[in-house]
């Protein structure tokens, strides 16, 4: 898990592999107010955002989850939200295995050792699919969040 904000990318992006970096730019360049909610291609099918809102909810409400093929970057437009985080150790249990089917496989809530991220607007998460990650938590309370979920496939890096 990879936790900054783009106002450091410049120093940065030499320690990313490209397809991060291609990623990582187009947040930085892409003006979201112009865009609706929605799927952008970046680099085909191996590289895209997916733009959308949501309500956040309490930590109980939300599945923690992991991924195969992609490597999530959240990066929070409007609003606060909590994101929980673990690493994956085989000690979680697993309540919907839906991995060939949409590339997700959610836990049952009780996480060890999970921390929370509190995502403010500007801020990004990049999760590998070793990581447990638990989305769109209520940061101080219950709130409409706008946020972009880039998808890199583990392929690109």
């Amino acid at each position: 898990m990879i936790f900054g904000d783009l106002n450091h990318l410049e120093i940065e992006k030499n320690i990313y592999p490209a397809a991060i970096v291609k990623a990582l730019e187009f947040l930085k360049n892409t003006n979201f107010s112009a865009l609706e909610n929605g799927t952008y291609e970046i680099q085909g099918n191996e590289i895209f955002a997916k733009v959308f809102e949501t309500e956040t909810a309490l930590l109980d409400e939300r599945k923690p989850e992991t991924h195969g093929k992609f490597i999530d970057i959240q990066y929070s437009l409007e609003g606060k939200e909590i994101i929980g985080f673990a690493r994956k150790t085989g000690e979680q249990k697993i309540s919907d295995n839906l991995l060939e089917k949409d590339d997700n496989v959610f836990y049952e809530n009780d996480i060890k050792d999970e921390i929370y991220l509190k995502m403010n607007p500007g801020t990004f998460a990049i999760f590998f699919p070793y990581d447990v990650h638990r989305p769109a938590c209520n940061y101080e309370k219950n709130e409409k969040i706008r946020k972009v979920v880039i998808k890199v496939s583990v392929n690109c890096v």
